[in-house]
């Protein structure tokens, strides 16, 4: 959401010496939230496998 304000001026006499403004708008990068009963069964199975791989690795 933008909101901007610029003062008023009716001394002009041609378009051409009216003030000119260059607005800029950047978009903010989004985060990503993931609720915590998606990201704790995933680490759990990440982990279990890395354990699982490196006990059959050394077998």
């Amino acid at each position: 959401m933008i909101c901007m304000s610029f003062p008023s001026s009716g001394n002009a006499k041609r378009e051409s010496e009216m003030p000119e403004y260059v607005v800029t708008v950047m978009s903010s990068p989004r985060t990503v939230t993931v609720p915590a009963w998606v990201v704790i069964p995933a680490g759990l199975v990440i982990a279990f496998i890395i354990v699982f791989v490196r006990k059959k690795r050394a077998a």
